[in-house]
């Protein structure tokens, strides 16, 4: 069984939108549709406090000298107080990550951080794709800029750490330009 759902987006009239609607139940109108609540459901595990989980993919061609590395740290439960702290950390964890680790160290050619939030968990995600580095290298580094880090964030001026809010605040007031940003 399937479900559709669609959003038809863009300059369109509400004929164009009806159009489009009937076009796709014509298609599809030899299906029986599911109910929502039928859905499987998405679980997202909660890991244990302190307890690391790795997961390892090898690659599906063993000549391929690419590795991508996430680490990801749970913080808990949705709610919005740690959704803004976590929003404020990778704000200003951003830009010294990828200076210090594509920049400076030429550890890849994608580096980045981000503030996730899967299924009601919130969560921090460090990204690094690089062609000349093994993983372990890579988890290391992460983990000891974070290390480093921590010294920086507790020796932030107030005006320095209100430059971020503020840049954090326009940044979430930006009309969004795409429909993934939406």
């Amino acid at each position: 069984q399937i479900s559709i759902k669609a959003l038809y987006h863009g300059n369109v009239s509400s004929k164009d939108a009806q159009d489009a609607k009937d076009m796709i139940l014509s298609i599809a109108k030899h299906l029986k549709g599911m109910p929502l609540k039928k859905h499987p459901k998405q679980l997202v595990s909660v890991t244990p406090f302190g307890k690391e989980n790795r997961l390892c993919f090898p690659t599906v061609d063993p000549k391929d000298p690419n590795t991508a590395v996430e680490i990801y740290f749970q913080c808990g439960n949705d709610n919005m107080t740690d959704r803004v702290v976590v929003d404020v950390l990778m704000q200003i964890m951003d830009e010294p990550l990828y200076d210090e680790l594509r920049t400076k160290d030429q550890f890849g050619y994608s580096v980045a951080c981000a503030s996730r939030w899967s299924f009601g968990v919130i969560g921090m995600s460090f990204r690094v794709t690089t062609t000349c580095k093994s993983a372990a290298e890579v988890c290391h580094r992460i983990d000891s800029f974070l290390l480093s880090f921590r010294d920086e964030i507790i020796k932030m001026s107030r005006e320095e750490f209100m430059e971020h809010i503020i840049g954090l605040a326009k940044s979430k007031l930006e009309k969004c330009d795409s429909l993934e940003d939406e």
